[in-house]
């Protein structure tokens, strides 16, 4: 069994960290070392409650665990020291805080998200010419109606309306 030194240990497992976020078997084959071993490494890391996503996720990926890991070890942080450590995670500040948010609700009882909800008014947004294209189709006018275009497709070749189930006779005749 090899004995690695810590320095070279840490420089690996950084690696494996955002923002390079190596994968493992990147890694492997790098430094000539085993997979099994940067796993035990990654895995040791990780019991030490350390966020250590690898294998080259990206942090919309990464698990709730390592999520929370992010809020705990950021909770204490201003705003400087936050990204600060943001930069050198490869996240945005607004990652964090969403994430935050979503611990913080996370045991919220469900009567209360759903106020919450209704106060927000979480309706989508739509596009302001979207609706008024919309609003040109009901009242028959603009780009919609019949009267000005011609129609875009004609009906199927046999006469019928498009996308009919055609007997074998027909498609074969």
């Amino acid at each position: 069994m090899n004995k690695y030194p810590a320095e070279r240990r840490e420089a690996i497992l950084r690696q494996m960290m955002p923002p390079q976020n190596k994968p493992v078997s990147a890694l492997a084959k790098e430094h000539g070392i085993s997979e099994q071993t940067l796993y035990t490494w990654r895995r040791n890391l990780q019991s030490q409650e350390v966020p250590v996503p690898g294998n080259g996720k990206n942090a919309v990926v990464w698990s709730s665990a390592d999520k929370f890991g992010v809020v705990l070890e950021t909770a204490r942080m201003n705003e400087a020291e936050l990204a600060e450590y943001c930069r050198s995670k490869g996240l945005f500040i607004e990652q964090v805080a969403d994430w935050r948010e979503a611990c913080q609700q996370a045991n919220a009882a469900p009567t209360e998200r759903n106020r919450e909800l209704r106060e927000q008014g979480k309706r989508p947004q739509r596009n302001q010419t979207v609706e008024k294209g919309f609003a040109a189709q009901r009242e028959g006018t603009g780009r919609g109606s019949s009267a000005d275009h011609p129609q875009k497709k004609g009906p199927g070749d046999l006469g019928g309306a498009r996308g009919r189930l055609i007997g074998t006779l027909d498609r074969h005749g």
